[in-house]
């Protein structure tokens, strides 16, 4: 499903909430699941990517940008010799922070990435454009509302495992309860992961039942290993 030649890299500014992921490669599949804590912002380069969502499905062909929102349940199928540069946003900074702070929070790191050849101002601007779309969005009369997941999962007035409950979870999120949990553990392992903290070690606290585990959900989700992925790290706020 994950040929070799596939590239993923993750420029992450951890106090910024920040991350710039470029992805290229051929036939690249992945599951539908959610982002939860961010705005995700993608400039496809070359090549097509076909998403799909609950209500709708598009192909976005090189020069083009779409916008996932939090909670939204997405899959994306890349087409052969793509290559995307995604910018990921802290959903918390279109609550306290302004128009101005965060276009110069964005641009600042953005240019790093410039300088070391890895951006283009046309992709910088492209980054800035879908900033403002979501906050216009934000802003609207009547913007999207999205179900929480855990929300969902918390409440006390439920059986969480009858298949009542299992449907009811898989249209309001487009996942199941299990497919939402083991995304969640995947998010914490990979944070701890690109902290350095030891793939074993990491996949215990989040929640795995040891590294083989961890390694068989990272391959299925993400098409790379633990081990490749801290290797593709790299913090902008080490620099």
């Amino acid at each position: 499903m994950y040929p070799s030649g596939n590239e993923l890299f993750f420029h992450i500014a951890r106090h910024a909430g920040l991350e710039f992921v470029f992805t290229s490669g051929n036939a690249l599949r992945y599951p539908t699941h959610l982002h939860i804590s961010v705005h995700t912002i993608t400039f496809v380069r070359r090549g097509a990517v076909r998403l799909y969502r609950q209500e709708a499905v598009n192909t976005h062909r090189a020069g083009s940008v779409y916008v996932v929102a939090p909670y939204e349940p997405h899959r994306p199928e890349f087409s052969d010799d793509v290559d995307i540069v995604s910018l990921c946003v802290d959903k918390r900074h279109f609550q306290n922070m302004n128009h101005f702070e965060l276009d110069d929070l964005i641009t600042c790191h953005a240019i790093r990435l410039m300088n070391d050849k890895l951006l283009s101002e046309a992709e910088i601007q492209s980054f800035l454009d879908g900033i403002e779309g979501i906050r216009r969005r934000e802003n609207s009369a009547a913007p999207v509302e999205r179900t929480c997941p855990d929300a969902l999962l918390s409440s006390r007035d439920i059986d969480r495992s009858s298949f009542g409950f299992i449907r009811y979870f898989k249209g309001k999120t487009g996942l199941t309860p299990h497919q939402y949990v083991i995304q969640k553990r995947l998010r914490e392992a990979k944070r701890m992961i690109a902290g350095r903290i030891p793939i074993a070690d990491a996949a215990g606290l989040a929640g795995f039942y040891d590294q083989s585990h961890l390694n068989r959900w990272f391959n299925k989700t993400l098409g790379i290993t633990p081990h490749r992925y801290r290797n593709s790290c790299f913090f902008l706020d080490a620099r």
